[in-house]
């Protein structure tokens, strides 16, 4: 009888510097990678009739991958605070950190190699869990077999962070009334391809596909969106914009002085009104200063 492998029943491993630890995901869970295919025309003057292309294979593009995760109180899910927001240092040029991730189900085990985030999202809701959604690429994605390598991190207690109480600020001033934020930080990632005339000469199958090797990082984006009811106590900044201001949001926790903050010393807004059931107004701010993102997103950790 077929063994079956169903999403629900799977865990992700990231393991990175020895280490593995095991995530908590939720099941929106993804990864796939595509190939690099180059049509070759086969129609000819003397071949009217030979309208279906020929196709080449060489390469592989980078795999895609997409997670949303609890945000816990302890520490067991740090290692994607490391892997999305800190520089690290190669050849004295800043990239981001790397690891590879590991999906295991009923009877796989796939590996995305050199893994790689690009976006985090922060759902900031009140009375609601505080999430993390994140996705990224990877230099490959492959069949694993054996026993998943590093040292597996020990786990004792869980506890979600429930999302009590939320203080935003922006120019200085508290905003009351606020229905829910969100938080993304986006890294520009480039894949550098692998493919070179010499290194195709004489691949014929699936065994000798090229797999990119390297990735730059271009550029990053902080942003995010503030909603608000609007009332007669709020409606100062209704459609309007502003640079240079700060933005400060700090998220509380049942009996934490705070679970989470993003503290942006610089900011530019823009404030756009919604007329929905009840009217709101979004604040769209956007990071616009180079600050250490270590003090800019913080997480309480117990």
């Amino acid at each position: 009888m077929p063994t079956y492998n169903f999403k629900k029943q799977t865990k992700l491993y990231v393991v990175r510097n020895g280490l593995r630890y095991l995530l908590d995901i939720y099941p929106d869970l993804s990864f796939s990678q595509t190939f690099n295919e180059t049509n070759v025309p086969v129609k000819t003057l003397h071949s009217q009739f030979d309208m279906f292309e020929a196709a080449v294979i060489t390469n592989a593009n980078p795999a895609n991958f997409s997670f949303t995760s609890p945000i816990l109180q302890e520490g067991d899910m740090d290692v994607l605070f490391t892997l999305l927001r800190d520089y690290a240092t190669v050849n004295n040029e800043a990239t981001l950190n790397t690891a590879d991730l590991y999906v295991e189900s009923n009877s796989e085990v796939y590996k995305l190699e050199k893994a790689v985030l690009e976006s985090g999202t922060f759902q900031i809701v009140k009375d609601s869990p505080l999430t993390l959604s994140l996705s990224g690429t990877a230099r490959k994605l492959s069949k694993f077999s054996g026993d998943i390598p590093g040292t597996l991190q020990p786990r004792t207690t869980r506890t979600h962070t429930a999302v009590t109480s939320l203080q935003v600020s922006v120019a200085g001033v508290v905003q009351p009334y606020i229905t829910a934020v969100t938080v993304e930080l986006k890294n520009n990632v480039q894949w550098i391809e692998a493919t070179t005339l010499q290194n195709s000469i004489g691949i014929s199958d699936a065994s000798g596909t090229m797999f990119p090797e390297a990735f730059v990082v271009g550029s990053r984006t902080l942003s995010g969106t503030i909603q608000q009811y609007i009332t007669d106590e709020t409606n100062s900044n209704v459609n309007s914009w502003r640079n240079n201001t700060p933005v400060n949001i700090q998220v509380t926790n049942t009996g934490s002085a705070w679970a989470l903050e993003f503290l942006v010393p610089s900011a530019v807004f823009t404030n756009r009104l919604e007329a929905q059931d009840v009217y709101i107004q979004s604040y769209d701010f956007r990071l616009s200063s180079n600050p250490v993102l270590t003090n800019v997103i913080k997480k309480r950790t117990i």
